[in-house]
């Protein structure tokens, strides 16, 4: 109890620590946690929001126009590994384009390209026939029959025409071209599987739909576990990449201040150590995520007065949802600063934190869990979504905490070698490795 009670001290008392928690509670204070709205019940006639449905004839007329739109500007936003990235294509990739776009509209490559509006150096536009003088910021356009329509300057920019599907085109046709484009970009763009039905497929929520919803929160979560989730998601986010800091500091404190030795001394074995060191770090850090547990607990029950709330709904979700993360995040900082003796573990999770926060976005409303380190629910609702891929959250959860314990065992055993001299740290080999050297080049 000692060993554990020292190492908690020394967490405690640490810098990286208390910026841990500070930063921790201000980041869920600044998202909105602390001026959360109440659970109200819809009534009829009013605005319930929209949901993403695959609907094809919603999807595919406005997913082919967007696709065309961005072809004429040659600016394609995507994700294609997690990272933002504004694609522009090249001739030849841009003739690939122009033949999927026309087997999506019908019409002929070449006359897609030539939809496209042209203006010279004397202030004409020619839009397609049409021809469009500006004057002192307006546009006055000449139609085919020689009358004439004056318009804002808005209206005369070069602003791509509209297209739709083209007829007969089959639902899975169209997901076929779909993928083709959005492979074309490099793949995570709008267009592919992972955001297509959610960027195109949005309609408004019917008021059937959104009592469901409310009594969904009423009853299978108890109102609490709706903004249990939304913690949950910003908590998460910081769980997947502050903790890291932590473990990194406190595994390197014991080779700067030079007591490693003293430590190599002890009776204790290696297991002990390790694993009292990773617990005290995780309990340490566990405890500004059980406060602000207890101080949600009260805003919920202050803006919802009238309504059943299980009081240890949003405690259950912080061990089941955040604890892993957590337990993973400091697991890797204990066993990759022990490999290297160096601070590499900030740089591998956040390689690995980025890449999950990207490639989150087309699951950030809840459900589709994936393998995500930092499952994403940033919404307060979506019950069934929730309770749909519940087992696959459930298996996610349990195994990141399996592998973080695995990742301590691997720290045990280094540890443990480091004690017997076998091994110095992948940093000590690369010195002597380059000393050898030098000593064989003099």
């Amino acid at each position: 109890m000692s060993l554990f009670l020292r190492e908690c001290k020394k967490v405690i008392l640490s810098i990286p620590y208390l910026i841990f928690v500070v930063v921790f509670i201000g980041f869920l204070l600044s998202q909105g946690l602390s001026r959360l709205n109440p659970i109200e019940k819809p009534v009829p006639g009013g605005s319930y929001g929209t949901k993403s449905a695959e609907v094809p004839e919603i999807i595919m007329p406005a997913a082919v126009d967007a696709l065309y739109q961005d072809y004429q500007a040659n600016e394609f936003t995507a994700y294609p590994i997690g990272f933002y990235k504004n694609v522009r294509l090249n001739a030849q990739k841009q003739e690939r384009m122009a033949k999927i776009l026309s087997e999506l509209t019908g019409v002929p490559a070449e006359e897609l390209q030539n939809f496209s509006v042209r203006q010279d150096n004397r202030g004409f536009v020619q839009k397609d026939g049409e021809i469009v003088v500006q004057i002192e910021g307006n546009g006055v356009i000449q139609n085919g029959d020689g009358s004439f329509t004056v318009g804002s300057e808005e209206q005369s920019e070069n602003t791509p025409l509209s297209v739709a599907p083209a007829s007969g085109l089959s639902y899975d046709r169209f997901k076929e071209l779909m993928n083709g484009a959005d492979s074309l970009l490099g793949g995570g763009s709008d267009y592919g599987d992972t955001y297509r039905t959610d960027r195109f497929g949005r309609v408004p929520m019917t008021y059937e739909e959104a009592l469901e919803n409310y009594n969904d929160i009423l009853t299978l979560d108890k109102v609490s576990g709706s903004y249990a989730r939304y913690f949950c998601d910003y908590g998460g986010i910081m769980l997947g990449i502050l903790p890291i800091f932590v473990s990194v500091a406190i595994c390197l404190k014991d080779r700067r201040s030079g007591v490693r030795d003293l430590i190599y001394a002890r009776q204790a074995t290696s297991m002990k150590i390790v694993f009292t060191r990773y617990f005290a770090m995780v309990i340490c850090c566990f405890l500004p995520i059980l406060l602000f547990s207890g101080y949600l607990n009260g805003e919920i029950s202050s803006i919802n007065p009238n309504l059943s709330i299980d009081s240890m709904t949003v405690f259950r979700y912080a061990v089941g949802w955040l604890l892993p993360t957590l337990m993973t995040t400091l697991a890797v900082g204990m066993f990759f600063t022990e490999l290297t003796d160096t601070p590499i573990a900030i740089l591998v999770q956040g390689a690995w934190f980025f890449y999950n926060m990207f490639g989150a976005i087309g699951r950030m409303g809840g459900g589709g869990y994936s393998m995500d380190l930092i499952p994403r629910h940033n919404t307060i609702g979506n019950t069934r979504g929730y309770l749909d891929h519940f087992g696959s959250l459930v298996f996610n959860r349990v195994f990141y905490a399996v592998l973080a314990l695995l990742l301590i065992l691997g720290t045990a055993f280094l540890y443990e070698q480091k004690r017997r001299g076998k091994y110095h740290g992948i940093d000590s080999h690369t010195k002597i490795f380059r000393s050898g050297r030098q000593q064989s080049a003099a």
